[in-house]
């Protein structure tokens, strides 16, 4: 499963003009398919130790819940999809709840979510061997601790730079008045 990391402009949410013309600041970046694996392994630990992106935090000390909150915004069209599965009027209400809940959650994330990436992104680099201090929660995912190297290895996918990806994202978009940052899945085929 692919994720991204993607942006917009809240106050451009409520202007229908916006809507109707599909002029919304929407703007997204391919993340690696090992960060869509870290994201999802505290939900898939099968030990007593916690998910990797759990135990990093713990390691180096920096609070990453408002990255795993990411996870948690429905965009106009993963609503629809996941609504329209729904057959009982009762429950399509009840989930719409819940999604609308999520969302107003992470309005306005954009600056708390940047300066938890830099915490995180010094933390990692000042951490020698990070590799060697964690423990797999899921084996499947991680076949060798590359990913967690913050040694420079040319064309390897890194944890580091993933991070680094998302705090430049963020540089990128806050001129362009981006106030809410979010993931989005993909299902790769």
């Amino acid at each position: 499963m692919a994720v991204s990391i993607c942006a917009f402009n809240s106050t451009e949410l409520t202007n229908q003009e916006l809507i109707d013309d599909g002029l919304n600041l929407f703007v997204d970046w391919e993340l690696s398919d090992m960060f869509s694996d870290l994201l999802l392994s505290r939900d898939l630990a099968t030990g007593i130790e916690p998910g990797e992106l759990d135990q990093i935090a713990q390691i180096v000390n920096v609070d990453v819940e408002t990255i795993y909150h990411m996870s948690n915004y429905w965009d106009r069209e993963q609503e629809a999809e996941h609504l329209s599965r729904l057959t009982n009027e009762a429950d399509k209400a009840k989930q719409l709840e819940i999604i609308q809940k999520n969302n107003e959650n992470l309005i306005g994330n954009i600056e708390k979510v940047y300066e938890t990436l830099q915490l995180l992104e010094t933390a990692i680099l000042r951490t020698a061997n990070l590799e060697t201090l964690l423990t797999k929660s899921n084996a499947e995912f991680y076949e060798n601790n590359l990913y967690f190297s913050t040694k420079n290895k040319p064309y390897h996918t890194r944890l580091i730079n993933d991070v680094t990806k998302m705090k430049e994202f963020i540089e990128f978009v806050k001129p362009l008045d981006a106030d809410t940052v979010y993931f989005k899945f993909k299902t790769v085929y």
